[in-house]
């Protein structure tokens, strides 16, 4: 893969973000925030490429997610992982490339995989949270 325009495709400014294999689960690339950025120990890149996030249950919740999005069509997914012992949670945010990302991604790789954005926010945990807006 040619990491430059990787890169490119996944800048710092952008805030903690990698480009992801989506059919094996690896990690291609990541920029500078999102290794710099470990929630606490809580997100880690395994020596295999594969994100990890300090307990099976999260991994396994992030497996499925991943999985799920790469067998449908959407171009977006929203996951929220959480952890008990922090009053934060991580929202995890799939995103299909389209358009001159596409293009950049394709010429990036092989074109054997499909590659994906996902970026990283942490959040005010939404169970500590009190509701503003009336449904």
């Amino acid at each position: 893969m040619r990491v430059e325009i990787l890169a490119a495709a996944c800048p710092d400014w952008l805030g903690p973000a990698l480009i992801m294999n989506a059919e094996r689960g690896t990690v291609a690339f990541a920029n500078m925030p999102c290794l710099s950025e470990s929630y606490g120990g809580q997100m880690r890149i395994s020596p295999e490429g594969e994100l990890c996030f300090g307990n099976k249950k999260a991994d396994e919740k992030f497996k499925t997610a991943l999985r799920s999005f790469r067998e449908s069509a959407d171009v977006n997914r929203l996951l929220f992982l959480s952890s008990g012992a922090r009053p934060k949670t991580l929202a995890v945010i799939f995103q299909r490339p389209t358009g001159f990302l596409k293009d950049l991604l394709i010429e990036a790789g092989d074109g054997s995989a499909e590659l994906i954005l996902v970026k990283f926010e942490l959040r005010p945990d939404q169970k500590t949270q009190r509701r503003t807006h009336e449904w």
